[in-house]
């Protein structure tokens, strides 16, 4: 690997430098999958409480239903944008580097 400045840089600084960056990525794809089942969570219960709630007007129980399918769908359709676009830039990255 040679750095910005033109140097050589030894394979144990390369190495350190590639598992830190894997290291910090795999942690924030943790933290992102732990948010998303959170929310995910909170919507999919928060609908069902508002089902069984004895107190809650049913009349207004299918708008929230309707709101609360919308905004999962719209969390799964997001989701699948963001790994479409990880994957292109992998493929770019690979096509790059080649």
């Amino acid at each position: 690997m040679v750095s910005r400045e033109n140097e050589e840089v030894s394979p144990d600084k390369d190495f350190e430098v590639v598992s830190g960056r894997v290291e910090y990525f795999h942690r924030k794809i943790s933290e992102s999958f732990n948010f998303w089942i959170r929310t995910f969570s909170a919507i999919v219960g928060g609908s069902f409480y508002l089902s069984i709630d004895p107190h809650f007007p049913h009349n207004r129980i299918a708008n929230y239903v309707i709101l609360s399918n919308s905004i999962v769908a719209l969390m799964g359709l997001v989701t699948m944008v963001l790994i479409a676009c990880v994957a292109r830039v992998q493929v770019g990255t690979k096509t790059i580097e080649a």
